[in-house]
C-alpha cells in the first residue's frame, strides 16, 4: 500500500462509510497520508440496541479516539446528528470536519417524467432494502390499516431482502406480506426513475440514515415524501411543505399521515413542486461536488503539498 501511494504520488485519500473509515484509520497509523473520512451513516452499529451492536459501538468509540486523533484525519458528515455523535465521543479528527449533504443528486437525470393524471387512487412507494430499521414493519402495519378504509390504494416496494444484515426481514415474512392486497414487490430496479414516475408519494419510515439517497432522488423527481423525524431523513423534508415528518417506530403516526394524504389528494401536487425546489436548492450534485472540491483544495493547501 505504501508503494502504491508513493508510486502514484497520492497526497490525499477520501474513504466512504463508517466501516471503511475505521479500517483505513488503522492502516493510516502506518501510512501517514492525509485522509478524509466521509461518514455516510452510522448504520446497524449505532441504530440497533442489541448487545452485539452496543458492544461494537463501544469498541469503535474507544479505538477511534486513538485512530483518528491526529492532524491527518478530516471528517465529512452528511447530517448534523452524526457530526454531534462523533463530537460527543471525542472521535473527530484534529484536522477538522465539514457538513456536506451527501453526494448530491443529478437534478437533470432525476426529474418529473410526466404530469400526474387526476385520479381518486393513491400509489405509495417504498424503495430500499427490506430491513426493520428502515421502518418496514411499521410501514406494512400502517398500510394494512389504510387499506381497511380506502380500497383504491396500492403500495409499490422496490428492494430486496438483505440476508447479510441482522435487521433484514425473513423470507417467511416476505411471503406473508405478498398476500396483502395492493402490495407489489418489484425487487431490485435498475432504473428507479420509472417507478418514481408511477408513484404519488414516497414513504421511508427509517430509524436513521446518513442522508437518504432515495429521498433526495424522490424529491428531485417531484414527489411528496412521508418520512421519519430522524437524522438523514428530516434534512429532506420541511414538514407540511413538501411532505410530512412522523415519529420513529410509530405506525400510528405514519397511518395518520398516509390517511391524510388519501383524504386530501390535492395537496400532493403542491408538495411535489416544493420537493423539486428543495432538491435543486440543497442537494444538486453540482453544488455538492463543488463543496467537496473546496475541502480537498483547502486541506492540500494547508498541508503544503505541492
Amino acid at each position: 500500500m505504501k508503494g502504491v501511494i508513493k508510486d502514484h504520488n497520492i497526497n490525499l485519500i477520501n474513504v466512504f462509510s463508517l466501516q471503511l473509515s475505521f479500517l483505513t484509520g488503522i492502516c493510516n497509523l502506518f501510512l501517514k497520508v492525509l485522509t478524509i473520512y466521509s461518514i455516510t451513516g452510522l448504520g446497524y452499529t449505532y441504530v440497533s440496541r442489541s448487545i452485539k451492536a452496543l458492544s461494537l459501538k463501544f469498541v469503535i468509540q474507544k479505538l477511534s479516539k486513538y485512530i483518528f486523533n491526529n492532524q491527518l484525519s478530516y471528517f465529512i458528515f452528511q447530517n448534523k446528528d452524526d457530526q454531534s455523535e462523533f463530537y460527543r465521543s471525542g472521535n473527530i479528527g484534529v484536522a477538522g470536519y465539514s457538513l456536506i449533504y451527501g453526494s448530491g443528486v443529478d437534478v437533470d437525470f432525476f426529474k418529473p417524467l410526466r404530469e400526474k393524471p387526476k385520479s381518486d387512487s393513491i400509489t405509495f412507494l417504498f424503495a430500499g432494502r427490506l430491513l426493520r430499521d428502515k421502518g418496514f414493519i411499521e410501514l406494512i402495519s400502517a398500510y394494512k390499516e389504510v387499506l381497511k378504509k380506502y380500497q383504491r390504494v396500492r403500495l409499490l416496494i422496490a428492494g430486496d431482502i438483505d440476508s447479510s444484515n441482522p435487521e433484514s426481514i425473513s423470507r417467511d415474512m416476505l411471503k406473508e406480506y405478498e398476500n396483502i392486497p395492493g402490495i407489489e414487490f418489484l425487487g431490485h430496479i435498475d432504473d428507479i426513475r420509472l417507478v418514481y414516475s408511477d408513484a404519488d408519494i414516497v414513504l421511508l419510515p427509517s430509524y436513521r440514515e446518513g442522508l437518504s439517497r432515495v429521498l433526495i432522488e424522490a424529491a428531485s423527481s417531484g414527489l411528496p415524501i412521508i418520512t421519519t423525524d430522524t437524522p438523514g431523513c428530516r434534512e429532506v423534508v420541511d414538514n407540511s411543505i413538501n411532505g410530512f415528518l412522523v415519529k420513529k417506530q410509530s405506525s400510528s403516526d405514519l397511518l395518520q399521515k398516509m390517511t391524510y394524504c388519501c383524504q386530501n389528494p390535492k395537496i400532493l401536487s403542491a408538495f411535489g413542486h416544493e420537493s423539486r425546489k428543495i432538491a435543486k436548492e440543497r442537494f444538486c450534485s453540482k453544488k455538492i461536488n463543488q463543496q467537496t472540491l473546496e475541502v480537498y483544495n483547502l486541506l492540500l493547501a494547508n498541508s503544503h503539498v505541492k
